[in-house]
């Protein structure tokens, strides 16, 4: 029995400090300030309350009382505000949630032998039922403005809200077989506990849902980023011929560099691709989230500051035209809006760079 629990306090220990040092590494703790506590919080408050209730216990191990501990974890961060969420309402059922389990710890430490009988399942319903209740609200809030609905940020805050009920339902099952009691079952949901404790500790931290692939989401944020709007009669396969087109374009780009003459257009490009100008378009608009003149100024630009950084003796009116630009008041403009900086400059700083290993 004292080896569950060394066994279960120490793997979400380990878990926790894990994702803990990933989002300082990753993040630099660069969010919210309550944000960062109610992460520290979702690593502290399991382990607090598990040693507090094997202290109510009266030195007996109650292996389901700590496996219910230990779901806190999750349970904090599913009740995480989202990036487009407001936080305070978040902040108000995670101290509600850490009162409730308070008192029944507190509560715990006069009653002693009969702590087993009523806490864990007193305490996985009750927090059962407060975390449904925020979904619920959250669930009320976002369609409570039809507006927001129709948005680009929609598609994206809709794959959040899923990905959210698709992890506090697996939290449901794991607090489900907690109450089934057992060694066995207790030792399994304390295992799946610090699987899910991770699996939200990275969907809040990095913002992401977890359930689609990664190419998935980058897709659905390119889109955002561009005009997103439904097709009459889209269908899946469509939005991934669509993909399969953009990755095409990229790849010619890159390799072909079609966009160095100065007389490339979307008709020659649709002419390269075998497809009509009007879907090349789309496309582009879609997931590059920009029409097709800045796009391809975007790789002109590119291509310049490479040229620059490898050859930066060279004019700058020799890589203008090499980059497929007419005149220099169209590649000064271009380069200042994507860089922030003139290519004058951008040229010193990177004879000044090319230098510094001479030097040395």
């Amino acid at each position: 029995m004292r080896l569950f629990l060394t066994f279960s306090l120490f793997s979400f220990m380990i878990v926790a400090i894990v994702m803990i040092i990933r989002e300082a590494r990753t993040a630099g703790f660069a969010l919210r300030y309550y944000d960062c506590r109610m992460h520290l919080s979702s690593a502290v408050v399991p382990i607090a309350f598990a040693i507090a209730d094997m202290i109510a216990g009266c030195g007996k191990a109650y292996p389901a009382i700590v496996a219910s501990d230990l779901t806190l974890g999750p349970m904090i961060l599913l009740l995480c505000p989202a990036r487009h969420e407001k936080a305070a309402m978040s902040y108000q059922y995670a101290f509600a949630l850490f009162c409730l389990q308070l008192v029944l710890s507190l509560t715990g430490l006069f009653i002693g032998e009969a702590l087993a009988w009523w806490k864990m399942p007193l305490s996985l319903i009750s927090s059962q039922v407060l975390l449904l209740w925020y979904l619920i609200r959250r669930t009320l809030l976002r369609y409570e403005n039809v507006r927001k609905l129709f948005s680009n940020l929609a598609v994206w805050h809709g794959t959040c809200d899923v990905s959210r009920f698709v992890y506090a339902l697996a939290l449901f099952l794991v607090m489900s077989m907690v109450m089934q009691g057992g060694l066995a079952c207790s030792m399994t949901a304390s295992l799946l506990t610090c699987a899910l404790y991770a699996a939200c500790y990275i969907r809040v931290t990095d913002d992401t849902g977890l359930l689609v692939g990664k190419d998935v989401e980058v897709c659905i944020r390119d889109a955002i980023k561009g005009r997103l709007y439904e097709r009459a009669g889209a269908t899946p396969d469509d939005d991934r011929r669509m993909m399969r087109m953009f990755e095409r374009i990229k790849a010619i780009m890159d390799k072909d560099k079609p966009y160095r003459d100065e007389l490339f257009s979307l008709t020659d490009f649709a002419s390269m691709l075998l497809t009509n100008k009007v879907y090349l378009s789309r496309t582009i608009n879609m997931m590059a989230g920009c029409n097709f003149r800045n796009f391809v100024n975007w790789y002109r630009i590119e291509d310049a500051k490479t040229i620059i950084r490898n050859h930066p003796e060279m004019k700058l009116a020799d890589i203008m035209v090499e980059c497929g630009y007419r005149n220099h008041q169209t590649f000064e403009a271009a380069f200042l809006r994507q860089c922030g900086e003139n290519p004058k400059d951008f040229q010193e700083r990177a004879r000044i760079e090319n230098l510094r290993p001479r030097n040395g």
